[in-house]
């Protein structure tokens, strides 16, 4: 199922209760769920009603038939796929719910199968905890992260008081590496909740493929993810295809890719590859993108060298795009390109181990790939005031 399928059938499902109002002009929707009111009919001890997040807009989700209810890629194509990618592509990484609400305070509880395991980089808030957003004065702001309480089967719970005002929208992101069973929203009793449409216009997503950075690695939680800042900034959907250890341009990612409607597709695989993968990979790989979607750019990435020392990977890469990009075809007229100079500080304090960033190599990152991402699309500049 494409994209633009999935997003009808969860606008569909998002579509309407006169008891709930919805944001003026933000959206084509004009009624909800009825399953959200009933979910909502009775307010628990603290006040708050509850949504499954089944029910609510998903717009990171580019499969809806996935085997995990937080999975990332459909039943049907995962028998093709490496055996690293089957088992991440259970991992919500990347998503998050995007709505707007009235309500002051916010929580989300969720359920993990299991734990994933630790690494010596990420935290566990970051491995398995969720980010809360709101927006305040035109801009996101990070509200708080939800730690894990309990590694697996048991509810994990957050409840925050959020700075916004008025009917706007919110984010809350899941966990960057764990199974998640179920996630629960907390509204305050008589709340309004809306669908939150992006004020560029823009519905497809874009769909950014790549390794454990594009994973998550090593952001401390997952609002801050470099992909994650750059979806904020572009103001567009955002589908994370990052696999650590695992992007290495299998002919079957590639299928996977295609049956996503995608805006723009970011190939991002340098750090996983070797210099004869890339030659013997990249072109094929592209070319089959761009046969199923002839009119969708694609912005091919180099990875970063914090170390400041130039990777034979990076001029493999370059070699092939330079070749692609002179043959004056259909393919060349949507091919960009983004160079790994500038992509993350060269200072030695924006990575954990000269190849993940850190926090702080994070915000750049997600700064430098918003402005490529932007200039892929062709975004318009937004209003002052609009999210941005």
């Amino acid at each position: 199922m494409m994209f633009r399928d999935v997003l009808f059938a969860r606008c569909l499902c998002f579509a309407a209760v006169s008891a709930l109002a919805v944001l003026r002009g933000a959206a084509d929707v004009s009624r909800f769920d009825e399953r959200i009111a009933a979910d909502r009919s009775q307010a628990d001890a603290q006040g708050l009603e509850w949504v499954d997040g089944r029910l609510l807009p998903l717009e990171s989700k580019a499969f809806a038939d996935t085997p995990d209810p937080y999975g990332r890629i459909a039943a049907d194509l995962l028998p093709g796929c490496p055996e690293g990618v089957r088992y991440m592509a259970r991992q919500s990484t990347g998503h998050y719910f995007l709505f707007a609400t009235d309500s002051s305070r916010l929580a989300v509880e969720w359920i993990l199968e299991e734990k994933w395991g630790t690494d010596p980089y990420i935290p566990p808030q970051g491995l398995y905890g969720v980010d809360i957003y709101d927006t305040v004065d035109g801009k996101w702001r990070f509200v708080r992260n939800g730690r894990l309480s309990v590694w697996s089967n048991e509810t994990n719970t957050v409840c925050v008081d959020m700075p916004g005002k008025g009917f706007r929208p919110v984010r809350v992101y899941l966990p960057t590496r764990g199974v998640v069973r179920s996630v629960r929203i907390g509204l305050e009793k008589g709340a309004r909740l809306g669908q939150w449409r992006h004020p560029s216009g823009i519905v497809k997503p874009v769909v950014h493929y790549g390794t454990s950075i594009v994973h998550g690695g090593c952001a401390s939680r997952p609002g801050i993810c470099f992909t994650s800042i750059a979806g904020r900034l572009v103001d567009a959907p955002y589908v994370n295809m990052g696999f650590s250890g695992c992007a290495r341009l299998e002919p079957h990612l590639a299928e996977v890719l295609a049956r996503i409607d995608a805006s723009l597709y970011v190939v991002d695989p340098v750090w996983n590859c070797t210099p004869e993968i890339i030659r013997e990979r990249l072109e094929p790989f592209l070319r089959k993108l761009h046969a199923a979607h002839p009119g969708v750019p694609l912005l091919v990435c180099e990875g970063g060298e914090p170390s400041g020392v130039r990777s034979a990977t990076n001029d493999a890469l370059k070699e092939v795009y330079d070749r692609l990009a002179a043959e004056k075809s259909t393919l060349s007229a949507r091919l960009n390109y983004l160079p790994a100079a500038g992509m993350i500080q060269t200072d030695g304090e924006s990575t954990h181990d000269y190849c993940h960033p850190n926090d702080y190599g994070s915000v750049h990152m997600g700064k430098v790939f918003a402005k490529a991402i932007k200039n892929c699309l062709k975004t318009r500049k937004q209003k002052k005031g609009k999210i941005r």
